[in-house]
Formats: structure tokens, C-alpha cells, sequence
């Protein structure tokens, strides 16, 4: 420090620099550097111990040369000339000529080399006649090569002798990071290496081709040619860069297209992978590969300079901010690196404010309950479109569905499946949509009214086989179900133990019978319109593929539902159709709908007027009975539709008197007509049918309904006329008859009914007809009826035997042994038939002899009726003992 100078002090000397006393620092003027400001800094010089600014030389004297700083002139060496030392001094023959003889010039600059022409002589020609990159050369072919765009870097710019960068070179990304300003002397080598190509690749520029996938809509490759490059045969194996560090698509464009590129001409095969990461968007907004594959390997072939490779955007109907992913390359394989756009932001434009949204989108009734309609009327209301920005539409074009679910049911409802009813909506053009749906099945209903969007089905994907609802990963919007997972993820991250639901609607383009095919690896199962027609969720993983028919009309849309699962392995899941008009293909997004609630609204089907067909009656009054029993049956009072008009209970049940119902019974082929009761049950809004027949047989129930006071018009409720058997009653014995028969009487009489008349020891025989209480013939058997004959005096009885002939007659036989007048007793449990007891005269029979023998030691001699006196005993026969006395 020296000091003080006019008060102040400076550092070695005062040009230098002054210093701050306090600190002991020393602040150097311009020009000068170091700890005491004794050094000049690089762009000045030294002079006299004093630092003067450098001024440059042109072209940094060609690197042939010194540069004076003081006077900005180059100092040459002894083979150069020239302003810049660019010249030697055998540039008489060319300018790049650097040695030569008295004749010819035998060596010019790097990058050229010495040709013979018939008229110029020898002179210098350049290398980059066989390759830009072309660093030495003779007459006939390359013989090294060099990296043009770091060797200019490193050289501060392009020498004279340099040839012009190809458009290629000068777009060209590096595969390493420079930072500006850098002072790394590696960094302005030969960083990329190049080498001269076989000779069966040359020239690579007429052999580059760039390929795209997808322009199939599947994952085939198509190539063309590519005349964008000037390497003819020097290359390398590439920097992999994106064509562009930015990308934008519409939301509803479903994909966006990437292009990557690589340097060095295409030199044989490498490949890239490449990985999403969301920004702003998120996995349920962005798909990495297309449809048809999840493989995220991009493979460059020998010569192939460009590829693109499509990612799918999920499409929504949410209006929202732009949104932003990045998509990032890896992995280079065969010799290739990664350039500095190794990385591309892709934005997503949000197209919403102007779509019609679901959340928007209303009834104009603005009430969850659209009231009160009758079984076989449509309900109708209006429904309007509204813009995610909030403003109704002016025009239509959007299309929805509705689908009425009954949700109630009482005792007097059917209980099992609710059925289903699809309602249509007429599009006005104005953006609203005028919406009708026919139920004819009373009760409480649901209306959900869904918005269909074209375009695919939504896709809810879960981390385990089971459709797990806490296990759901994402929900997204697929265009179609057409994915060769491969070993690739299914879900975001999970390759196994996934399952995926789709679901939405399809819309066919014809009318006809569809198959639908499913090519699965592992398990799926399909259904349409809430029918499964595919199940294979159980079975062994599949190995075929499934199919089955379905017919489509295609003025609806048809409710499709697939759900598939993967346990390992490969896996893919294909959802196909065809049909007489439609070839075997993928499911289109055209054809594809996916769903969003509207809303769900509520209202009531009360039902119709009454319909006779679909009336039903029961009880045993309408198929059988018994004559004199009273009969009854219960009508059910039903529209047209088969609704019971007896509900709701608490509503229009004080008009059931207003449904006639009216009954007789007829007997079929006979005089009969039998009247027949009918009153309205309260309660249980019913009507009951009464009547007693007496006669038994076939009778005709006509059971009819007519319209009110004055109709003459009258319709039989469903099944009749009704056919109804009326059986005999129980036998009553009063009313029952014993006739006919044979008594075994003497020829005088011409009748010997077997009630009247008899022979002792002989079996009198009669008929006896069972009747009931109504004098109805019984036709069956099963009675029991008891016979016996007894004679007074002696108090003596005998038991006759019956066969029934179960066709309620039966022949009764009894054997009288007294002569004389008998008592016959026909009963029933005790009950006399009809004209017992009887009185029946028996006649003596005939001598036995064989069954007569002698008593006591008794001699008889059977001389007829003069005997004197015999005791005979019978009874081997008949079983019983009696003595003949004169």
C-alpha cells in the first residue's frame, strides 16, 4: 500500500487499484485482477508493467500466427501471409494450399485434400464433397469425420476453410449440457463421435425414413421417406431429442401426437422409453400409450431418423383450466444418448366453456317430483341444455337417455325384479329436449335422465381382482376397449391383481342381431341391457375367444357394461363386434357412450281404467266344488296392464263400485242357470263371488265386466268362461235307493225285486244307487254300506255282504233263513236308505238233503212234507242251527 496520495492510498502503484484502509482490501481498476491488482485480467495485456485492452486480431490470426494486442495485427508464421495468416504462401496454386513444390501444390488444409484436373492442374478440393462431416479425405473417398458444430464451437466460429453447416447440424441438440459462458475446455471436443458408415449403408441420405405408429389405429409401423438429412457416410448411433419442447391438443382430439428424432443419419438400431409425469393434469386425464398397446419403448431402425407415437387424452365434461404433463425420455439402448430436450409439456386446452355440461344441464320443471300419470300414459317434461360457462344452448345435437326404476313395492305389487322402462327425448334444435317416458306398471318410480357423451366408456380401474371400491385407482374416459396390455401396467402403477369396469352405452349402427367378442387375458364378463350374455369371471383364465349374440335396434341406446380382471402375466382386453353389416372390428367411439347423471326425479303410475283380459279370478269357486256347498271366489280388479286397481289403498278406492263385474253359472247340457253373488270387498279391494249349486256336473262360470251403467258392452275377465266341476255331496241315506235285483221268487211273479222276496238258504240280491242330500247321483265309491235281515219272533239276525263298484252303485246280497216275512235293513252309518226297513216275504226251501243228518240216533226218512217227528241240525252250511218240527 502506498499512500498517502491527495489522501488517499492505493495498491502497488495508483493505476492499479486503491485500497480500503480499514479492511486492508484492495479494489483493482479496470483492467486489473489479483490480491493486490498487479495482474491484468484476460482482456488486456501487459506493457511496461501497466494493463492496456487487447485488441483483437481478424480470425484470431487462423491459428498460423501470433497476435500483436497492442496494434491488432497478426504476426504470421514463416508458411502463412495475409491479414489474417490465412494465406500460405502456396495459395498461388489455392488458396487452402498449405505445401507445394515449383510445380504443384502436394497438401492443402485440414478438410480438403489435393486433386488432379485436366485443366486446373493440382489443387485443393474440399471433404465435404463426400460428407459434411467429412474431416480428411484423399482424390476418391472420405477418410475420417469429425463433429462440424463442437469443432466450430471450439475453434470461436467457422474458418474460411470450414465448410457451411447443413440445416441439420445447425437444428442438431447435444447430448451435452453447455452452459453459457463456459470455460470447460471438454465441453468443445468431439463430444459426439462420428465414424464412417459400411459401405451397405451408404449413402445414408438416400436410405432415411421416418416412421409413425398408429396411423392404423393399431400398433403396425408405417415408414416413408425422409430427405431432411445431409449425412451421407459419416454418422453416429444419435442424440434422441422431442422434435419440439412443447405441445398443446384439445381435450376432445383423444390424442396428441410426439416426435422424436436423432442425429448422426440413422446409424443403426436404439431405441428410448418414455414415461408421464402429471403437472397440472392427472392420470385419469392422460393415457400413455395409445389403445392398442402399453409398451413405452420407442425403437429407431437402421436409418430411421424420425418417430411419433401417440398418447391418449381423456376426454371430460368439466370445464377447468388448461392442464399440463410432461412426458420424458430414458434409457437409451445401442449407442444412442440423450439429447437436452430429452423432455416435452404437453398442455391440454380445456374445450368445455362452450360443450354442453352435465352438471348444468336441468329439468325445466325444477322439481324432484314430476307428479301423477295413469298406467299406458307417457310422462312427459322438458329438459334443457345448458354450456359449462352457464348459458343454455341455442341448438342442439346432444343426446340423452332416461331410464324409469320402480322402487317401491307393497303386497300388492309384484315383488320380484322392478322393471325397467327406457324413455325417448325429441331434440327441438333450440337446445332443449322434450323427454317422455311410457310405464305401464304402477307405483312409486325413479326417473334418472343421463347426458351420453360420444367418444368411449368410462373406465373405473381398481389395484385388486375384485372391483374393490376402496381399492379404486382411477376413473378416465377409454375410447374403446381394444388394449394389449402386454406385462405393461393395467392401472397406474399395478401390472397384476387389477380389475377394470367400462361402462356406458352403445349405439348400433343398424338394426340386426350383433355378436360380441371378447378377447380377454385373464377373465371378463359382459353385459347388455342388464343381461349377462357373457361369463367367463370364474372359469380358468381364457384362452378363446368368447361370443355371444345380442340383438340391437339401432334407434336405442343399449346400457353395456364389461367388467375384466388380470392376475398375472400378459394381459388384454379386447371388446369386438359384427354383424350382417358390420365387419369384425374394434367398438368404435363413435358407437361408444359414456354416462352422467342428470338427476334423478321422482313421480307415481296410479292404474288404468279396468281391463277384463288381465282381470284375474280365484278361490276353488271358478274350478270345483261340491252341489249344495256354497262356492266363492275373489276377483282382482286389474287394467289393461295387469295393474291391481286396488292401489294405492289410500286413493281412488271409493270407485271400485264403478268396475261391473257380473257372474252366472250354467250347467253345461242341462236347464240349469245359477245365480251368482258379487260385492265389492273394502279392505281388501277385491270383488267376491258367491254361489250354491245344487245339481251336480260341468258348469259354465261366465264371469264378465262391462263398462258402467248403459254398456252393452261386455268382455270376459282372463279365463273365462270358466269350466267348474260340481261333485255329488257326502251320500245321504234317505236320498239313496236300494231296487232290482233277483229274490228267488216262484215263477207267479214276474217280478222278484231281492228287497221283497227271498229263499231261505239263497242269496237274494239288489242295487243300491247312492245319492246326496240333493238327489245327485254319487259317482264314486267308498261308502259303507250295512244289510241285514232278522225275523221278529226269534229275534235272529243276519249280516248281508255289499260290493262296491266304486261308480257309486253297489250290489248288495244278503241269504234269509227263516221263511216267512222277514225285516230287511239297508243303512248308511246308522241311516236308512230311502224305503227301509224293508218287509221281505222269505219262502221255504227245498229238502238239503246233504247237509241234513240225524240226531240222538234218530232214523228220517225224507218223504216230504209228512213227517212225524225230525230234529235236524244244519249248519255246516250256513253257519247257523235250526230245528224242523211238523
Amino acid at each position: 500500500m502506498i499512500g498517502p496520495i491527495d489522501d488517499k492510498y492505493y495498491c502497488g502503484r495508483k493505476e492499479y487499484g486503491y485500497c480500503d484502509r480499514r479492511s486492508g482490501t484492495c479494489f483493482c481498476n479496470d483492467g486489473y485482477m489479483g490480491e493486490s491488482c498487479d495482474q491484468c485480467d484476460p482482456s488486456h495485456f501487459e506493457l511496461g508493467g501497466l494493463c492496456y485492452a487487447k485488441q483483437l486480431c481478424p480470425n484470431d490470426c487462423s491459428n498460423a500466427g501470433e497476435c500483436d494486442f497492442h496494434s491488432g495485427k497478426c504476426v504470421c508464421r514463416d508458411h502463412r501471409e495475409g491479414e489474417d495468416c490465412s494465406l500460405s504462401k502456396c495459395s498461388t496454386y489455392h488458396k487452402f494450399c498449405t505445401h507445394c513444390n515449383d510445380d504443384k501444390c502436394v497438401e492443402c488444409e485440414q478438410g480438403w485434400s489435393v486433386m488432379s484436373d485436366a485443366e486446373m492442374g493440382f489443387q485443393c478440393e474440399p471433404c465435404y464433397r463426400f460428407d459434411p462431416r467429412c474431416l480428411n479425405c484423399n482424390a476418391t473417398t472420405c477418410t475420417s469425420c469429425v463433429d462440424l458444430l463442437l469443432l466450430s464451437i471450439h475453434r470461436s466460429g467457422r474458418r474460411p476453410q470450414d465448410p457451411p453447416l447443413p440445416i441439420d447440424e445447425l437444428n442438431r441438440e447435444l447430448s451435452i449440457t453447455v452452459p453459457f459462458g463456459s470455460t470447460q475446455e471438454d465441453a468443445f471436443y468431439d463430444a459426439e463421435h462420428y465414424f464412417l458408415v459400411d459401405d451397405d449403408q451408404r449413402p445414408l441420405n438416400e436410405s432415411a425414413v421416418e416412421c409413425h405408429q398408429g396411423l392404423n389405429a393399431d400398433d403396425s409401423i408405417d415408414c416413408a421417406p425422409y430427405n431432411m438429412t445431409s449425412h451421407i457416410m459419416c454418422g453416429n448411433h444419435g442424440t434422441v431429442t422431442f422434435l419440439s419442447p412443447e405441445y398443446a391438443v384439445r381435450e376432445d382430439e383423444t390424442h396428441i401426437r410426439l416426435t422424436l428424432q436423432r442425429s448422426g443419419g440413422g446409424v443403426g438400431e436404439v431405441s428410448v422409453s418414455y414415461s408421464i409425469y402429471p403437472i397440472t393434469a392427472g392420470y385419469e386425464d392422460v393415457t400413455s400409450t395409445a389403445h392398442y398397446t402399453t409398451n413405452q419403448t420407442v425403437v429407431f431402425q437402421n436409418g430411421q431418423i424420425r418417430a411419433s407415437f401417440l398418447v391418449t387424452i381423456n376426454d371430460d365434461r368439466i370445464m377447468e383450466r388448461n392442464e399440463t404433463f410432461s412426458v420424458h425420455l430414458s434409457n437409451p439402448t445401442g449407442g444412442a444418448r440423450l439429447g437436452t430436450q430429452q423432455r416435452t409439456i404437453v398442455t391440454i386446452i380445456d374445450d368445455d366453456a362452450d360443450r354442453t355440461c352435465t352438471s348444468k344441464t336441468r329439468l325445466s320443471q325444477n322439481d324432484t317430483d314430476l307428479g301423477v300419470i295413469v298406467a299406458g300414459t307417457s310422462l312427459q317434461f322438458t329438459l334443457e341444455a345448458v354450456s359449462c360457462n352457464g348459458e343454455p344452448q341455442a341448438s342442439g345435437g346432444d343426446m340423452y337417455k332416461a331410464v324409469a326404476r320402480r322402487f317401491v313395492a307393497t303386497e300388492e305389487m309384484a315383488t320380484d325384479t322392478a322393471p325397467l322402462f327406457v324413455g325417448t327425448f325429441s331434440d327441438n334444435g333450440d337446445g332443449t329436449y322434450l323427454g317422455a317416458v311410457n310405464v305401464t306398471t304402477t307405483g312409486y318410480y325413479e326417473l334418472d335422465v343421463y347426458h351420453l357423451i360420444a367418444g368411449g366408456l368410462r373406465g373405473s380401474y381398481f389395484t385388486d381382482a375384485f372391483l374393490s371400491e376402496p381399492r379404486l385407482d382411477l376413473v378416465r374416459t377409454d375410447g374403446t376397449v381394444n388394449f394389449t396390455f402386454g406385462t405393461g401396467p393395467v392401472a397406474t402403477f399395478a401390472r397384476d391383481f387389477v380389475s377394470v369396469r367400462w361402462e356406458g352405452v352403445i349405439l348400433p349402427q343398424f338394426s340386426e342381431t350383433y355378436t360380441f367378442l371378447l378377447d380377454i387375458d385373464e377373465h371378463a364378463r359382459l353385459w347388455i341391457d342388464d343381461e349377462l350374455i357373457i361369463d367367463w369371471w370364474t372359469y380358468s383364465p381364457s384362452t378363446t375367444i368368447l361370443r355371444a349374440d345380442c340383438e340391437l335396434s339401432a334407434s336405442n341406446a343399449h346400457d353395456i357394461i364389461l367388467e375384466y380382471r388380470e392376475f398375472t402375466g400378459n394381459a388384454a382386453a379386447r371388446l369386438l363386434w359384427s354383424s350382417e353389416n358390420t365387419p369384425l372390428s374394434a367398438i368404435p367411439p363413435s358407437r361408444l357412450f359414456y354416462k352422467e347423471k342428470i338427476g334423478t326425479y321422482g313421480f307415481t303410475v296410479h292404474p288404468a281404467s279396468v281391463g277384463a283380459h288381465r282381470s284375474l279370478a280365484t278361490g276353488r269357486g271358478v274350478h270345483s266344488g261340491i252341489a249344495g256347498k256354497e262356492l266363492a271366489f275373489v276377483i282382482a280388479p286389474n287394467d289393461s296392464f295387469g295393474n291391481f286397481r286396488g292401489w294405492p289403498s289410500e286413493m281412488l278406492h271409493g270407485d271400485r263400485h264403478l268396475d261391473h263385474f257380473q257372474a252366472n253359472a250354467v250347467l253345461i247340457g242341462g236347464a240349469v242357470n245359477v245365480p251368482v253373488s258379487i260385492f265389492y270387498n273394502e279392505t281388501t279391494r277385491t270383488y267376491h263371488g258367491i254361489y250354491t249349486p245344487i245339481t251336480s256336473g260341468l258348469y259354465q262360470l261366465n264371469v264378465t265386466v262391462d263398462f258402467g251403467p248403459g254398456s252393452t258392452d261386455t268382455h270376459h275377465i282372463f279365463g273365462s268362461p270358466f269350466t267348474v266341476d260340481i261333485q255329488p255331496g257326502a251320500t245321504f241315506a234317505p236320498q239313496s235307493l236300494a231296487h232290482e235285483g233277483y229274490g228267488h221268487c216262484p215263477e207267479v211273479f214276474s217280478v222278484c225285486p231281492g228287497i221283497y222276496h227271498g229263499m231261505a238258504g239263497r242269496n237274494s240280491t239288489f242295487i243300491i244307487d247312492a245319492y246326496d242330500l240333493h238327489r245327485n247321483k254319487r259317482l264314486v265309491g267308498g261308502d259303507e254300506w250295512s244289510v241285514i235281515v232278522s225275523v221278529d219272533d226269534y229275534s235272529d239276525y243276519h249280516y248281508g255282504f255289499v260290493e262296491d263298484h266304486h261308480n257309486g252303485t253297489f250290489t248288495a246280497s244278503i241269504m234269509p233263513i227263516r221263511s216267512g216275512l222277514n225285516e230287511l235293513q239297508v243303512t248308511l252309518d246308522g241311516t236308512h236308505i230311502r224305503g227301509s226297513p224293508f218287509q221281505m216275504l222269505v219262502t221255504a226251501n227245498s229238502d238239503v238233503g246233504s247237509a241234513s243228518f240225524v240226531q240222538e240216533g234218530m232214523v228220517v226218512t225224507a218223504l216230504g212234507e209228512t213227517v212225524a217227528r225230525v230234529e235236524v241240525v244244519e249248519e255246516a252250511r250256513w253257519n247257523f242251527r235250526d230245528i224242523i218240527a211238523p
